[in-house]
């Protein structure tokens, strides 16, 4: 695309309107292996990606701080000059943060099982969670109060399958739950890829365990980076999305969490990053 003199102008001013020493602390959960801190670092495939992201936007000063849910909202609707990454999109976020173009995009839930199971399945790339509980295939174990998606939620809430269902009450998805499917007292269990990896790292268990592609959830999700809803936020995301058209084609980019997903994920993920990322517009 040529850039006319006026435009040349326009982004000459937003840079230089916006220049070194300008500090921007970058508001993280602490939500391993997602983001989160340890032994003074911090960490994570979202944090990893960011950082791809921050080699395009060296104008500025930046600074981690994990903050939990309540506390990082509230800074940004009380305007502070905090910034955020890995966010997802809504309609009451959007009136109190400015939102990038799309930054990340990640797998939705899927079901993960024993490799001797999937092998007895066929080794399948998809699978229905409804058929699975209508086979009487296994036993499934669900966390309480997690939102996996509007169609699982229906079934797991169905009575007809509570039979087939374990109810996980100490809400430890990756700790308890991957040892008990190890254990074969559950044949099931709803997780997102890295989450899952980083579970079964936690149980030492690689390559035991398998995670399929859903039917009832088979929409990857974008993700954003967001500022508050103020001018310095405005033209800060502006100079995000300018970093994110550089860091996308990135070699390194997409590495930090495709290292959390099976082999035959790796493929699926990029086609999909190609199209709703790189060549989303065209």
């Amino acid at each position: 695309m040529l850039l006319t003199p006026l435009r040349v102008l326009a982004l000459s001013f937003l840079f230089s309107s916006y220049s070194h020493g300008d500090s921007i602390k970058w508001l993280l959960s602490d939500w391993p292996p997602y983001q989160y801190q340890q032994d003074g670092q911090y960490l994570g495939y979202s944090v990893d990606t960011l950082k791809v992201v921050l080699k395009y936007l060296t104008q500025h000063d930046h600074h981690f701080q994990i903050s939990n849910y309540k506390r990082r909202h509230s800074k940004f609707k009380h305007k502070e000059k905090v910034c955020t990454f890995g966010i997802s999109k809504n309609a009451e976020r959007e009136e109190y943060m400015h939102f990038s173009t799309p930054a990340e995009l990640y797998f939705p839930i899927q079901i993960f099982m024993r490799q001797d199971t999937y092998e007895n399945l066929g080794k399948p790339k998809l699978a229905s969670l409804e058929a699975l509980l209508r086979q009487n295939a296994g036993t499934l174990a669900i966390t309480p109060g997690v939102i996996y998606s509007p169609e699982v939620d229906k079934l797991i809430n169905s009575e007809v399958f509570k039979k087939n269902i374990f109810i996980n009450t100490t809400k430890a998805i990756s700790k308890n739950l991957y040892g008990m499917l190890l254990l074969e007292r559950v044949d099931f269990l709803l997780d997102w890829p890295p989450e899952g990896r980083y579970g079964l790292n936690l149980q030492k268990a690689e390559g035991q365990v398998v995670s399929v592609i859903l039917k009832e959830a088979s929409e990857m999700s974008l993700a954003y980076a967001a500022c508050p809803k103020t001018d310095w936020g405005r033209k800060m995301i502006l100079q995000i999305n300018h970093a994110l058209a550089s860091a996308h084609k990135d070699s390194t980019y997409t590495h930090a969490y495709q290292a959390f997903l099976d082999p035959y994920l790796v493929d699926v993920y990029l086609g999909e990053f190609k199209r709703r990322i790189l060549d989303r517009g065209k």
